[in-house]
């Protein structure tokens, strides 16, 4: 994805993996690495991405199975706890666009001092949107979802920001006593602020789903949602205007599985001091 000017920084994610691009990597992998406490100060953790419409991805990118994406995450957060990284690690969970969903939240602007002219913006060809052909580097786009992991945040912390994503560069200069790059990083928020100063209140491993906790098939192939997948129906929508419930359309549903992440998510929105 990076180019091969990044090869020999390359570690696959877990022992036995292989290369889409069919290149050897002979570094050991992300998990081995972990496992053996030699993790570098900063990583960035890819998924597997979906290069095609098997649904084998794990990026949840349309057309991959999101229960692949939903092991990935587990698996990363598992090796760094299972290492004892989370008291001085912080794993920073986001994406790197907003999906196309809708966003009632208008995106605001930053300062930003690139130069059009030192950036190709050839890039896959196509027209950017309203024909601008040079992008306005001081525009934030929509909201993403950002999710700071580590044993030094706070729980529950919702912060309005604006956090955005040279925000985390913000934090790894400040943590690190690192120069700014640019303006923009420069005069980012810092990712930091959600941060403690020391570790209080650990997680139990046990809190947090293992990848074989998530629903779903884990080696199946036939059983992974992809292209080809019936796409499943939204019940009818329940009246509330007669009281004809044979009118009425099907029980909505009781809400998410109560095993794995949605167990997880029910517990905490019970939570009175959530």
């Amino acid at each position: 994805l990076w180019g091969l000017k990044y090869y020999p920084f390359w570690h696959l994610f877990a022992p036995g993996d292989t290369d889409v691009l069919g290149i050897p990597v002979k570094t050991m992998s992300f998990l081995d690495t972990v496992a053996k406490g030699q993790l570098p100060n900063v990583s960035f953790v890819d998924p597997q991405f979906a290069l095609a419409d098997d649904g084998t991805g794990s990026d949840d990118h349309p057309k991959a199975d999101i229960r692949r994406g939903e092991r990935f995450i587990a698996d990363t957060y598992h090796a760094l706890a299972a290492a004892g990284y989370l008291d001085n690690t912080v794993l920073v969970i986001t994406f790197d666009e907003w999906g196309g969903f809708y966003d009632h939240v208008r995106p605001p602007q930053v300062i930003d001092d690139t130069d059009p002219a030192s950036v190709d913006h050839t890039g896959n060809s196509s027209t950017p949107t309203d024909g601008r052909l040079v992008p306005d580097y001081t525009q934030l786009g929509f909201r993403v979802p950002a999710i700071v992991v580590s044993n030094l945040a706070r729980p529950r912390v919702a912060s309005a920001g604006p956090f955005e994503h040279t925000s985390t560069l913000k934090m790894i200069e400040s943590a690190f006593g690192l120069k700014a790059l640019t303006a923009r990083d420069a005069n980012a928020m810092d990712l930091r602020q959600v941060l403690r100063q020391e570790v209080t209140n650990r997680v139990p491993a046990s809190a947090i789903p293992t990848s074989d906790q998530v629903p779903g098939p884990a080696d199946d192939a036939a059983a992974v949602c992809s292209v080809t997948s019936v796409q499943s129906v939204s019940p009818v929508p329940v009246s509330r205007r007669g009281p004809d419930s044979a009118t009425r359309g099907p029980a909505p549903s009781s809400g998410p599985a109560v095993t794995g992440m949605g167990k997880l998510a029910r517990r905490y929105s019970k939570d009175p001091a959530g």
